[in-house]
């Protein structure tokens, strides 16, 4: 018997949901961690990047961690930020049960394709079983942690059970050359303002993930507007889900092939009817692609830097289209 779409969609959200507890946990994890190995206070700016993440959602983790025990003391001063107290140990966070039933369920979901971050959730849940007198937080499904006062998702500011989704935003053209230049910090502190969470950046390609309880066309705009009133460029935004980005990275037809030179070019919406005969008009016989639905896979089995199909490939195709190659794709999918 096929399960009903509403039992679909309820193990879809718990799914994600486990995902995105992991995630914070990997990251305060090691946020303890970097605190853990100075004797000095490191400012919040020097820790968002260090975790690749934003300001507010370090402050904001910072905040947490305190209400949940962990002794993080606040330095003031031009020099000042975040330390731990001389001589104490940088414990695994604190979890409570739902969590540590989150951040197993989804290990166990990701298998051998687990991040190496991973590995900090793992030492904080390893901790938290085995000694479950200090390091488990009272917990609770509604309101705040029995013993920390910390409070859970479904109150904490940017968390809710229901809707939050992980959205990675690939940016067309920022950093290739002396235009349409954007850095990275910034974005990441554009993206918190826009109300976005859990943000992040790779690399220097303008490759961004958030969370957030929009849909995707909702976010895809809002980051584009807030592209051209924060930096004044008109930059095309395409937004894809983890879940997608996989399914892509699983249906790639040139998986022999180099995964610096296999593109996947992301459309903003289907292509014209004769965008395959453009493209093979200037495509190389080494040069294979294929088109599947709004994303067209190349494998420029020669290399990208001397192609005229990479040179022309945006223009000729007949929609906004934004390049990454499969090497940047996987790195991206670790970091959801």
């Amino acid at each position: 018997m096929a399960p009903s779409t509403a039992a679909v969609v309820h193990l879809a959200a718990e799914s994600r949901d486990n995902h995105l507890t992991l995630r914070r946990v990997e990251r305060q994890q090691q946020l303890v961690e970097l605190l853990g190995a100075t004797q000095q206070p490191v400012s919040s700016a020097a820790l968002a990047r260090q975790l690749g993440v934003g300001l507010r959602t370090v402050e904001r983790d910072l905040a947490r961690l305190r209400e949940s025990g962990v002794p993080i003391e606040s330095v003031p001063g031009p020099h000042g930020g975040s330390r731990l107290p001389r001589n104490a140990a940088p414990d695994p966070v604190p979890l409570t049960f739902e969590e540590i039933a989150a951040v197993i369920a989804s290990l166990a979901a990701l298998g051998p394709t687990a991040t190496r971050s991973s590995a900090s959730a793992i030492r904080a849940l390893v901790r938290a079983i085995s000694h479950p007198e200090q390091r488990v937080r009272g917990s609770s499904l509604r309101g705040r942690s029995e013993t920390a006062g910390w409070p859970t998702r479904s109150t904490s500011e940017g968390w809710n059970d229901d809707d939050v989704a992980t959205y990675v935003a690939f940016l067309r053209g920022v950093n290739l050359g002396p235009n349409n230049k954007i850095s990275m910090p910034e974005l990441r502190a554009m993206a918190e303002d826009l109300g976005f969470s859990d943000v992040a950046t790779y690399i220097n390609s303008g490759n961004l993930i958030i969370s957030s309880t929009k849909k995707a066309a909702t976010v895809e705009r809002e980051i584009s507007k807030g592209i051209k009133d924060t930096f004044g460029r008109q930059i095309d935004v395409t937004v894809r889900t983890p879940a997608q980005l996989k399914r892509i990275l699983a249906e790639n037809p040139y998986r022999n092939g180099n995964p610096s030179q296999v593109t996947v070019a992301f459309l903003t919406k289907l292509p014209p009817a004769d965008a395959k005969q453009k493209v093979a008009g200037i495509a190389r016989d080494y040069e294979p692609f294929s088109f599947a639905g709004q994303e067209v896979y190349v494998h420029y089995s020669q290399g990208i830097g001397r192609s005229k199909l990479a040179e022309k490939f945006s223009d000729i195709i007949g929609v906004s289209a934004t390049v990454r190659n499969i090497r940047t794709i996987e790195k991206v999918v670790e970091l959801c």
